[in-house]
């Protein structure tokens, strides 16, 4: 949600790094110390978890390649308005015959690709199957309300055992 955030205000605000983060501590995004969200990490965890649900394995963290957003600026926005379309962090995992790779990165993505399209504190996962083709479900990533709804859910889970 933080790294979303921040990325839709650099591209559709212009703002640069840095003017994007204090925005997004300003309107509670961002935690006190942001490296989890904008390296990427936060994502990775996800990924992990991810990997565990659709493929049934258990990846170390550390070997998930992992990239954040510190390094963006305005001169990537506009390569990729010129191509068409954005730049999100996306975390990717793909299974080959009988390998499973992944990894966490700055990407483009095309403005014709619904990810181009989840815009502020929202995250979204998108699944690729053989039946469905590919599937977005998309939700409120960062912020108060969410984390208070998130924090109960493990409480009821914890107290369900």
């Amino acid at each position: 949600g933080c790294t979303n955030f921040m990325l839709t205000s650099m591209d559709r605000d212009g703002l640069s790094y840095d003017e994007s983060l204090e925005k997004a501590s300003e309107l509670g995004y961002a935690e006190a110390d942001p490296t989890l969200d904008v390296g990427g990490f936060d994502a990775r965890s996800k990924l992990k978890i991810m990997m565990r649900l659709a493929y049934g394995i258990d990846v170390d963290e550390d070997n998930i390649p992992c990239r954040g957003i510190q390094e963006l600026t305005s001169v990537d926005y506009d390569y990729a308005k010129k191509l068409g379309g954005t730049i999100k962090l996306l975390g990717v995992a793909e299974r080959v015959g009988d390998k499973v790779s992944g990894f966490v990165s700055p990407c483009y993505v095309s403005s014709n690709d619904s990810l181009s399209n989840v815009n502020d504190a929202t995250n979204a996962v998108e699944i690729s199957s053989g039946n469905l083709q590919r599937t977005t479900y998309i939700g409120q990533g960062a912020g108060r309300f969410p984390t208070a709804n998130s924090c109960v859910n493990d409480i009821v889970s914890i107290v369900k055992g």
